[in-house]
This record gives C-alpha cells, sequence and structure tokens, in this order.
C-alpha cells in the first residue's frame, strides 16, 4: 500500500505513504540500507518510479520471506487502482516474482500451492484488465519466463485454466497468447516443455483408445496445446531447429482433426513451420534448400493441400484459424464437450491417400534442410515416433503413424514387416477394422523395396496381396493392387523371373506351406490357383476392374483388362508369360458374358 500510494497524485498522500513506509523499515527492521529517513514536510514529486522501483528491488533481494504476502497485496492494489498506478503498480511487483522459485523448491506443499493460487491470480489479472494487457505481457511473463523453475506450474495453470473455459474460447487465445510471451526470454525451454507436453498427451490416447481422436478423453488438452504451438509457430517460437521432427509427427496426427478452425489452424502451423525454415539464422540453410522450402509454402497453400487439410471450403485458412468461435452446432467437439457420437457426415475426413501425399511433402522439406545441418538425427527422431505409434493398438492413430512409418522408412527388418503382418492377421480376424487394413497394407507396399533381397518375404507379399483382393472389399482394392504392383515390379528387379521358372512356379513354391488356408479362399471366391494360376490371377485383376473403376498405372490392368496390344504388356511387364495374357482374353470374355447376363 504504501509503495502504491508513493505515485499518487496527492503530495500529501504521497509523503504519508512514504512516513508510513519508513515507519514499517524501522519497526520490521527491513534491510533498505538506510535510504528512508521519516520527515515532515518532505515534497516529494509525482515522477518517482524509479525510487519506488529501486525500493522494491532491494526489499525483493534482502527480505525474500515476504515475497507471497507481497505479491497477494500488489494483486489486490493492482485491480483497485487506476491506469496510470496500475503501471507503476507493475513496475514494482516484477522483481519479486524470481522469489517464487524458493518456495516451489520448499517440502512445505501449502507454500506451493500459495504460488500456484498466486499464478492462477496473475493469469485471471491478465484476462481481466484489457487496458493493460500488452503491458502485462511484457512486465509479468516476459519476467516468468526468464526463470525456468517456474515454466512447468505456470503451462500447468495455463493448460487447466484453459480447459476450464474451453476451445475456441477468448481466455484460451489469450493463454495461448500469453505463452509467446513466455517463450520470448526463453524459447528452446517453452518450446521444448510445449513439445514435449503435447506428444506426452499423444502418448496417452493410447490409453482407452477412441475410433476418433476427437472422442477421446486427451482431447480438449490435445487441441489446446496445438492452438499454443500455432502462437508459437510464428517467428521460430519453437525453435524448429531442434523440434521439427516432433512437430511434423504432431501434424500428421492433427490434420483433418478437429473443427474448421481446428484444421485451419494445423494448417497455419505447416506454413509457420516453414516460413520460420526460410528465415533462421541458425541453422542456415543453402540457396536450394531455401528453395525447396519457398516451393513448399506456395504449394501448401494451393487448393489441393486445403482440400487434403480438410479446408476445402474456406477462403483463407488464416483468418479461418483465428475465428472467434464459441460451439458452433456443426463443431460440437469444441470446448469441454468431447464428441461421444460419430462425426457429422458432412465432415471432410482424412483419406490414407491424402496422408500420404502430405508426409511426402513434409520429408521433402526435412531432407531438403538436413543436408545443411552436421549430424542431423531429425528423420531417425521423426521415424522413431511414427514406429512407436505403429506397432501401438490405437485406431484413431496407428492408421496414420503406419502411413508415416511407410513414408519416411529408409530401412527395414525382417523382423518388422512379420510384426506388421501379425498385427495384419489379427486385424482380418477381427474385420471390423477397414482403415487399419487399408493402411497396414498401404505401409507394406511403401517399405518392401528397403527388404533385404534375399528375404523370403517378398514372394509372400504376392499372396497377401492376393488375399487382400479375395476380401471383395471395394475399400481395399486400392491398397490391393497397390501391394501387387509394388511387389511384382520389386520381384523383377530383384530378378527373380530372369530364370527358367515362370511366375506361377515362383509364386506357387512360395504358398505350400498355407496351401489349405489359400484353397479356402479360393473355393470362397471361386477362382483356384493350383487350377489354373494365371487365369486365377487376371480373374482377380478383372473383377477389381469392374468393380473398382480406378487404375493407378498398373500395365497388368491395363494391357490384359483393357484390351491393349500382347506387346504393350510384354513392354511394361516382361515377365508376364503369354499364359496370363491367353487368361486375360477368356477372362474378358466370361466376364462379358457375366455383365450381358445381368438383368436390365
Amino acid at each position: 500500500m504504501a509503495l502504491l500510494n508513493l505515485g499518487s497524485c496527492d503530495p500529501n498522500l504521497r509523503t504519508a505513504a512514504y512516513n508510513l513506509l519508513c515507519a514499517l523499515t524501522a519497526t520490521f527492521d527491513l534491510k533498505i540500507e538506510g535510504q528512508l529517513l521519516e520527515t515532515q514536510g518532505l515534497c516529494i514529486p509525482s515522477n518517482n518510479t524509479i525510487f519506488i522501483k529501486s525500493v522494491s528491488e532491494k526489499l525483493a533481494t534482502n527480505e525474500p520471506h515476504l515475497t507471497l504476502e507481497f505479491l497477494e497485496e500488489s494483486i489486490q492494489g493492482f485491480q483497485r487502482s487506476t491506469i496510470e498506478l496500475k503501471h507503476l503498480c507493475l513496475e514494482y511487483m516484477t522483481p519479486w516474482l524470481k522469489n517464487l522459485v524458493k518456495f516451489c523448491k520448499s517440502n512445505d506443499d501449502s507454500k506451493k500451492l500459495k504460488v500456484s493460487q498466486i499464478l492462477d491470480k496473475l493469469i485471471n489479472l491478465t484476462i481481466d484488465q484489457k487496458e493493460m494487457y500488452p503491458s502485462v505481457q511484457a512486465k509479468i511473463w516476459g519476467s516468468i519466463g526468464q526463470i525456468p523453475e517456474l515454466i512447468d506450474m505456470v503451462l500447468d495453470n495455463f493448460l487447466h485454466k484453459s480447459i476450464t473455459y474451453g476451445l475456441g474460447s477468448p481466455q484460451v487465445e489469450i493463454m495461448a497468447d500469453t505463452a509467446v510471451a513466455l517463450a520470448s526470454a526463453n524459447v528452446q525451454l517453452v518450446s521444448k516443455k510445449v513439445i514435449t507436453r503435447m506428444c506426452r498427451v499423444m502418448d496417452k490416447s493410447c490409453t482407452n483408445p477412441t475410433q476418433y481422436l476427437e472422442q477421446h478423453m486427451m482431447w480438449d488438452d490435445i487441441a489446446i496445446l496445438g492452438r499454443y504451438l500455432l502462437m508459437l509457430s510464428f517467428n521460430n517460437c519453437l525453435d524448429v531447429a531442434t523440434s521439427v521432427p516432433y512437430l511434423f509427427h504432431t501434424i500428421t496426427f492433427l490434420v483433418c482433426s478437429g473443427s474448421l478452425s481446428m484444421r485451419a489452424s494445423t494448417h497455419g502451423l505447416v506454413i509457420n513451420i516453414i516460413h520460420s525454415l526460410c528465415t533462421c539464422t541458425n541453422p542456415s540453410f543453402s540457396e536450394e534448400a531455401q528453395r525447396v522450402l519457398r516451393l513448399s509454402l506456395d504449394e501448401f497453400s494451393l487448393p489441393k493441400f486445403y482440400l487434403l487439410f480438410g479446408i476445402s471450403k474456406v477462403k483463407s485458412a488464416a483468418v479461418t484459424a483465428f475465428r472467434s468461435s464459441c460451439r458452433h452446432p456443426t463443431d460440437k467437439w469444441l470446448g469441454n464437450e468431447r464428441v461421444t457420437q460419430p462425426l457429422p457426415a458432412d465432415r471432410e475426413r482424412l483419406s490414407l491417400p491424402s496422408l500420404e501425399v502430405i508426409t511426402d511433402a513434409l520429408l521433402e522439406i526435412m531432407e531438403a534442410c538436413m543436408r545443411d545441418v552436421p549430424d542431423c538425427d531429425w528423420l531417425n527422431t521423426w521415424t522413431s515416433l511414427a514406429r512407436s505409434f505403429a506397432f501401438c493398438y490405437n485406431p484413431a492413430l496407428q492408421p496414420r503413424a503406419l502411413i508415416v512409418y511407410g513414408c519416411i522408412s529408409k530401412s527395414v527388418t525382417d523382423h518388422e514387416v512379420k510384426q506388421l503382418l501379425r498385427i495384419l492377421v489379427k486385424a482380418l480376424e477381427s474385420f471390423n477394422d477397414l482403415i487399419l487394413i487399408e493402411a497396414l497394407v498401404m505401409c507394406l507396399t511403401r517399405i518392401q523395396p528397403l527388404l533385404r533381397p534375399e528375404s523370403p518375404i517378398h514372394r509372400a507379399l504376392f499372396w497377401v496381396a492376393i488375399s487382400v483382393l479375395q476380401l471383395d472389399e471395394i475399400t481395399l482394392y486400392g491398397a490391393g493392387l497397390a501391394l501387387l504392383e509394388q511387389n511384382l515390379h520389386t520381384l523383377k528387379s530383384q530378378g527373380c523371373f530372369d530364370k527358367k521358372e515362370t511366375i506361377a512356379e515362383v509364386m506357387m513354391k512360395t504358398r505350400e506351406k498355407l496351401e489349405w488356408h489359400f484353397k479356402q479362399l479360393d473355393h470362397a471366391v471361386g477362382l483356384s490357383f493350383r487350377s489354373n494360376f494365371h487365369f486365377a490371377l487376371v480373374g482377380h485383376l478383372i473383377k477389381v476392374s469392374f468393380e473398382f473403376i480406378w487404375i493407378r498405372g498398373l500395365s497388368i490392368n491395363c494391357s490384359v483388362i483393357l484390351g491393349f496390344p500382347p506387346s504393350y504388356a510384354h513392354n511394361c511387364f516382361p515377365h508376364l508369360s503369354s499364359a496370363d495374357h491367353a487368361a486375360g482374353h477368356h477372362c474378358q470374355a466370361a466376364a462379358s458374358r457375366q455383365v450381358r447376363s445381368y438383368p436390365g
């Protein structure tokens, strides 16, 4: 009270406040080093901020045990003061903030609780005092950001307050904005803390996993931390040089998740990260890396990528990301209300091929930058993060992790592929998660070329692809065909078809151990590989083409199914025998008769 009234516009009140301060110093033996002397008629100018601040600094240094009480009283005085006195209050409060660390380290839980309560009051003050907002950000949170030991407790309070008010509320935006002020003095520490928390809550989503990430009990934390990341991502406040793999890992999990504003925020996060890489000075990137980054900035702003991020209907992702929203009817996962029912039918959902495109684009950025960073382990870190989720049951994130793992892996072992096949077997047994099955098949397609050439798994994957096609599930045809095509290309590049053995002989040897199971599948679909390998193979391809009009450059399909000249097929797939093409004509004729026999 004495310090506050020293800034009063009333000369008598200033003098009384000064004498009160003198009396308190004498009574409680406060160590201000003889700077005060009680005097009647003393003329104290109104512009004495420097004097007041110096007194406060000496008290904070010499009497730290008064910190909790001093800050409590200062906050109360701040709320009742005029604008001018509020600025003074911030000046003399600031020196005491560093003392809070001593109470955090104390074994007295009541003192720790008191510190948390003071931080909560400072948060409320930040939210409520709109006129003082810039000054509070700079003086209070800029100062606290310089105290590493307080960052964890501060972020805990930020998140608790944010969750209380709910995603999309002005209070959450203020807290995210305040995180930027917190990071201004210590970018590396604050960014590391926020990113680590995001990774931790993502890990927790594997506990009691749900079909959609938005349905999980941790979604509020994830969405709010995503908001913090967006705010921190501008001007390299996320320290991208050390956090790129963690950020890319997070982005692949958040793409197309949450409300429209949330999806736009994820897109904005990508743009800001690339921009930070372009503008950062440490590390500095070569002209070639800069070229890739600038092209990526342009590419991610194209309508194609708006569609991939689930924001194709918005005109500006930046405007949508900062839209003030409070629980729109179609955005039921905003705030504290998690989605407990199926997501809206009209919501733009993420397809696995779309995630492949996004991941490949992010990988191109990472690889371009890695060349200029000595001993860079970004890709190894990202691969390790993706692998940990790829082998862990989580319907919301495991399929995404499998796609990312397949896209970014540079090496793979037989053991890892066998693990994927075991997961595929379990998924096929239950057959209640087609997205997981599709992700597994797509992952196998991407990593097969990385297997050692002598691995027996190569030939087994041919039958995995055939089995996927035999499931008669239209949503899996694309993935099954891609795996079959990749398998044939890989085997051909390894010279498997250069010997005297035909493709039928090579493949039938591989399936001998599981002949009983394959015979059941053959019987179910009415095509026997044992009786006529070529007819059965082309028959499956014909069936897929009739039911699934999606031919992704599969030369075998184009030549045999669509009736291109045999020379075309031989040029594209010379390992296919003439029996395959003959079977194709027979299957085509049979399929035509079948189509003609349909009613109407």
